[in-house]
């Protein structure tokens, strides 16, 4: 442990965080996903084909007579050998994140559709969107919860499938490649890109997002991971390549987001900050003005909501929406959500800061609690960035 030697940056927003100082974590940086795959064929899982595309279906158990299932949709990357469907094509983060694929179990009981391709996914479009209407016409599939994701090629065919059928889907989660075609397409259909920020095949997809935003009414300079309320929501994750579809499907909750996204013709609205900027500074003391714009394409906006730190300020039911709090110390989230006429809402938010000096403080931990990793824990407090070092395994002082 002579040679020990380590450096951590880490942004607290106020709060204690306990940093544990583990060879482990330098060891197996991945270790959350180099898990082995499972290839388990679960009696849910089925061999199906429809002309040229096979393809594995899940069918949850105990569908009940009276009621509609959401279905899913996951289009794998490049690239196959042939047309011929396996139980591999069941198992990528992107198509397991829809059921606990170990325990063969759903919170919410979904359809999955797993297809297979050699080479991009235009020629199965049709046949797929057939074997979806299929599931609605014949075995309670509902049709206002319709769901279509994909990784590299098949984020590419996500985006092919959304501009040949733009009214179709409740929402998208394509991941790993830029997008082509008609962007206008896109502006309506709720979508949640990720990307890896080295991930050449995603490099141009920030330069689309601000074209789709602008359609929307959302003119911008920089494209970040905050929500700013205007279709679509990107996620960049920084230092990851294209293997980017475990990154996103382990550390997010994609799925909760788009089960909250319903196709019952009504367009989502559309909100962002004016102001403050995103990552605002001010001191202690200071009035924010608030102010945010929120817009709907096929109806009426009927409130806004003012939330600081996810608690609600204000509801203002007229333009302009503005307001104004009093900026305390560390971090505060502040929150919009725009209400149309018809229910639907959309969130945006936005971070202002008062900087607050970092300090670190080191503790011995008790015996019982010692592992063969750490023995101490290292407490910052503080909203700016805090970098210390641990050298030759030993914290001064001890």
């Amino acid at each position: 442990m002579d040679s020990l030697k380590r450096r951590f940056t880490m942004k607290s927003f106020s709060n204690k965080y306990l940093i544990i100082c583990s060879s482990l974590l330098s060891i197996f940086p991945n270790l959350i996903f180099s898990q082995d795959l499972d290839y388990k064929g679960f009696p849910e899982w089925s061999w199906q084909q429809y002309d040229t595309t096979q393809f594995y279906l899940y069918t949850p158990s105990n569908i009940q007579p009276d009621q509609k299932y959401p279905i899913a949709l996951f289009l794998h990357g490049c690239c196959g050998q042939d047309y011929t469907a396996t139980l591999r094509n069941a198992v990528d983060p992107p198509a397991r994140m829809w059921h606990e694929f170990g325990e063969n179990r759903q919170e919410i009981p979904t359809y999955i559709i797993a297809p297979k391709t050699s080479r991009g996914w235009d020629q199965h479009l049709d046949n797929l969107k057939h074997v979806i209407d299929n599931l609605i016409e014949n075995h309670n599939g509902d049709p206002q919860r319709i769901y279509i994701t994909g990784f590299s090629m098949g984020g590419a065919g996500t985006i092919a499938f959304l501009q040949k059928y733009p009214n179709y889907f409740a929402a998208a989660l394509p991941m790993g490649m830029g997008f082509r075609g008609d962007l206008t397409k896109l502006t309506d259909t709720p979508i949640w890109t990720n990307r890896g920020e080295n991930d050449h095949y995603a490099e141009s997809l920030p330069d689309s997002i601000q074209k789709i935003w602008a359609l929307n009414g959302f003119l911008t300079d920089s494209v970040g991971n905050w929500i700013t309320g205007i279709n679509p929501r990107i996620t960049t994750f920084y230092g990851v390549g294209h293997g980017v579809q475990w990154h996103a499907a382990s550390t997010q909750d994609l799925t909760g987001w788009a089960f909250d996204k319903i196709n019952d013709g009504n367009i989502y609205p559309q909100i962002y900050f004016e102001t403050p900027a995103h990552s605002s500074t001010f001191r202690e003391g200071d009035q924010v003005e608030i102010m945010v714009h929120a817009s709907d394409k096929d109806g009426s906006i009927t409130a806004v909501r003012f939330y600081v730190n996810d608690q609600l300020i204000q509801e203002i039911s007229e333009s302009p929406y503005r307001m104004s709090i009093t900026a305390k110390d560390g971090d505060q989230k502040i929150t919009a959500t725009a209400i149309d006429n018809l229910g639907k809402e959309s969130t945006a938010n936005t971070f202002i800061s008062v900087d607050i000096e970092p300090q670190i403080t080191s503790q011995f931990l008790p015996y019982a609690c010692q592992s063969a990793f750490y023995q101490y824990s290292l407490t910052s407090v503080g909203n700016g960035p805090c970098i210390f070092e641990v050298l030759g395994g030993i914290i001064p002082g001890y």
